[in-house]
């Protein structure tokens, strides 16, 4: 019986991660229905209760020791389990950047799998990721080592491969697939009211990309506000809004400007609806109860043209701009930081005029996205399954590291 693992920062509540986690174990079922399945995870107890995958700490769980000492034995711990398995693989995520962490947060978390797989001789999978920004000098070398020292890497979007290009990294003949997040099933269909007009408006604690409340309060302050106003200009014409969210800290964001739209709209009851997502299902099925989405998390977005639904990106990176341009809603994307809020009404404006066709773009986009995935995803990922030691064996040479 083959052990594969699935590594990533799965237990922290970012919906996009776990449904990542999701999308891609489901796939494992199909492709390698007798392999034991362990998570290596951020917290593996979330993990185990959401997701009912045995799950283990990317560190090591043994306490005391810190610099050079406790890194030496988080590699060790690395090493030492990697040796356990036939296959580590990364399910989707934007797991090569460094949003809101330093080098020995994640890019040297990942680095050292990479290093750990590649000295136990266990392949180790990049599949369908996000790669970039990476802003440190440290972060950029210790992400460029891990897609090295990776048996196999597909990006999520040609921007990713891109990304890696630009930081000395040859990604070859690397494939580009859509967002794993696509595999996952729709809601039920939803009859929405147009008469009332729902919208969907996706927040976050966004406190720019270090993601540092005291250094970031005027960037935060300047996004919270631009949205109290575009959601008080709803409501003002009669709309609806339902506030969506992506990761448990935006309920703070969601707070503020809910508070500050009742002092300035009075009595709210039945105009706003806010119910917490537990997954991108819950989350697809609130986005099913609306009429249109402006959103800044990727995945809000992937879940929005997963339901068919006029979507507006107001994004942090160009992750967001990236997939609206691939499913033929470019137009409709503004960047957080330099958020014009008369433009974004503009938007709008002329998203409900182009709603049915902006639709039905978003419903045949992720329609593909899925078909795509069902054939090429689980083909490599049951490559990958089949033929893991010698994937190992085929890792990139020097020749793909550069600069």
């Amino acid at each position: 019986m083959k052990r594969i693992a699935l590594f990533g920062f799965f237990g922290i509540g970012n919906l996009g991660n776990e449904g990542s986690l999701e999308a891609v174990h489901a796939v494992l079922r199909t492709a390698a229905p007798t392999a034991e399945i362990v998570c290596i995870c951020a917290d593996p107890d979330v993990v185990r209760a959401t997701h009912g995958i045995a799950a283990q700490p990317i560190s090591s769980p043994r306490k005391g020791g810190s610099g050079f000492l406790g890194k030496w034995r988080n590699l060790a711990y690395a090493v030492q389990e990697a040796r356990r398995f036939d296959l580590i693989l990364v399910p989707g995520t934007g797991i090569l950047d460094d949003f809101g962490m330093g080098p020995f947060g994640m890019p040297y978390a990942v680095f050292r799998w990479t290093l750990a797989a590649r000295l136990a001789g266990v392949p180790f999978a990049f599949v369908s990721i996000g790669a970039g920004p990476v802003v440190h000098p440290l972060s950029r070398i210790l992400v460029r080592a891990a897609a090295w020292l990776a048996a196999s890497r597909t990006y999520r979007d040609q921007n990713s491969k891109d990304f890696l290009e630009s930081i000395g990294f040859r990604t070859g003949d690397d494939r580009v697939l859509p967002d794993v997040a696509f595999l996952l099933p729709p809601p039920p269909a939803s009859d929405t009211v147009e008469a009332s007009s729902t919208v969907g408006v996706g927040l976050m604690s966004y406190y720019g990309w270090r993601c540092d409340p005291e250094s970031g309060s005027a960037i935060y302050s300047r996004y919270i506000g631009q949205m109290i106003d575009f959601c008080e200009w709803l409501l003002r014409q009669g709309r609806r809004i339902r506030f969506l969210i992506g990761e448990d800290s935006d309920l703070q964001a969601v707070s503020d400007v809910q508070s500050a739209l009742q002092e300035r709209c009075g009595d709210l009851s039945g105009r706003i609806d806010l119910e917490q997502p537990h997954s991108l299902g819950d989350l697809m099925r609130q986005i099913g109860q609306t009429d249109a989405v402006v959103a800044t998390r990727f995945h809000n977005i992937v879940c929005a043209l997963k339901v068919g639904k006029p979507t507006i990106s107001i994004g942090y990176a160009a992750k967001n701009d990236v997939l609206m341009q691939q499913a033929g809603l470019g137009e409709y994307c503004q960047q957080l930081e330099q958020l014009d809020p008369a433009r974004l009404q503009e938007q709008f404006l002329a998203l409900w005029a182009d709603r049915r066709r902006a639709a039905a773009q978003a419903s045949s986009f992720a329609q593909t996205a899925r078909q795509v995935l069902d054939v090429e995803l689980v083909s490599l990922i049951r490559g990958l399954t089949e033929d893991d030691r010698r994937a190992a064996a085929a890792a990139p040479g020097l020749s793909q590291a550069r600069g």
